[in-house]
Formats: C-alpha cells, structure tokens, sequence
C-alpha cells in the first residue's frame, strides 16, 4: 500500500471512529435525560402528598444513567413555590436538595436518603396574611435587611398601647423567634410588662415544626420585604414511599 492511500485509509478510519464515538455519546446523553425525565415525573406527582399543596414543583436529578436506572440518585434538587405550610402559612419559595438516594428500580420505593438541606423565603406579606389568620391579627411586621420591626396595639393592665418592636429572628428547632432589643410603647408607663405581653403574642413569628419536612433550622438572613432560612430536613415521608 503507498503512503498516500494508507495516510488516506487511515484518515477514514479515524474520521468514522469519531462518528461512531459522537453518535455513542449522543445516545448516552438521551437516555440520561429519559432517565432523569421518568425519575423527576413521578417525584413531581408526589410531592402533594409528601410537602403539601403547591403553586407549582420542579425536580431535577442528577446521576450516572446506570446508577440511576438501578435506584441510585446521586443528587435531587425539588423547587416549589407557593407552598401551602401550616395555619395558613404560605412558603413563597421552599428549596429541598437531597443526596445519596437510593430505591427500589423495580417497585420505585425509596429505600433511604444521605444528607437532606433545604432553603424557605417567607415574605413580609405571607407573614402578615399569616398573622391576619391567628390570635395575632392586628400585629404587622416589616423586614428591613437585619431587622424586624414589630407594630401592634395590645392590652396591657386593660390599658390599650401602640407598641413598636426592633429586633432579630432567632432559630429555635422549626420555628423563628423575635429577640426584642428595642421597645417604644406609647399609653402606659410599663414598658416592660408591653414587651412580655407583646413577645408573648408575637412568637413564634414563623413555626415550621409542623410540616411535612421537619425541619431543623439553623440559620436566618433578614432581608427588605422577606426572609430566608436554611437548615436540615429530614423527609422522613419519602422514605417507604413509591
């Protein structure tokens, strides 16, 4: 064989080679995204049931296309929002991000869940339309960055005042508690019988103990009109589900 027609054999092997090999990855690349669209198909169908009412959800995982296939998702991340918690409370944006789950191909059923975070964003207006649902109606809160500051016109010794709060929202197991630091209290001359009565009615500003995802939460970012929290979650529902 001269050099010309192996140099052009050579390149014509070379050339369908890496044909074959894009045409491979291109199918690896489609049945990952038909794996991944089945898998988060049928989370999105219970998450109803396993977080509650929703505007909307989104789910995407992530993970080899065998590891998938066989059970193994090496990372969820669910988005809703609008979510319906507790009392009326509304979660305008709830973020869950869960690693190392592992199911049953066969049945669907999650066997168990590594490492489960999540993230919430609570709007001043969701916390008030909250409030305006309890015993706390006629408390109003703004969200400055840093900051809550409190109003509210509550009996005190049968005497009305106009009462108004500065202070920090305080991790506390699920919920969020007001750490009062600042107190002016216009009507009567005992503003510290005001504060307990006013700590007493307003706490806890956010309790999210009683949700579906059980969360534990670890810290709070006081932002202008909403609040965002993060912590640990434990999705104890998923696990045994299908």
């Amino acid at each position: 064989m001269h050099g010309d027609e192996y140099m052009r054999e050579l390149k014509i092997k070379i050339a369908a080679a890496a044909i074959l090999a894009s045409f491979v990855i291109v199918l690896s690349g489609c049945a990952n995204k038909i794996v991944s669209n089945v898998i988060e198909r049928r989370v999105e169908e219970k998450l109803p049931e396993l977080i509650g009412r929703a505007d909307s959800y989104e789910v995407k995982v992530h993970g080899g296309t065998v590891a998938m296939s066989r059970g193994r998702i090496q990372e969820m991340t669910i988005t809703a929002a609008g979510v319906q918690a507790v009392d009326g409370l509304r979660i305008d944006v709830l973020r869950v991000f869960i690693k190392d789950i592992i199911a049953d191909a066969s049945t669907g059923e999650v066997k168990s869940l590594g490492s489960v975070r999540f993230t919430a964003s609570v709007s001043e207006k969701s916390i008030n339309d909250y409030f305006d649902k309890t015993d706390r109606k006629g408390i109003r809160i703004e969200l400055l960055r840093g900051t809550l500051v409190a109003h509210a016109k509550p009996r005190v010794l049968g005497i009305p005042a106009a009462v108004r709060v500065t202070g920090m929202l305080v991790p506390d197991g699920g919920r969020l508690n007001l750490r009062i630091d600042k107190l002016k209290v216009i009507g009567v001359n005992v503003p510290s019988i005001a504060e307990d009565v006013v700590e007493k009615r307003i706490n806890p500003v956010v309790d999210l103990s009683a949700t579906s995802f059980s969360p534990k939460l670890e810290s709070v970012e006081m932002l202008p009109k909403v609040l965002r929290v993060s912590g640990e979650a434990k999705m104890s529902g998923i696990v045994g589900s299908r």
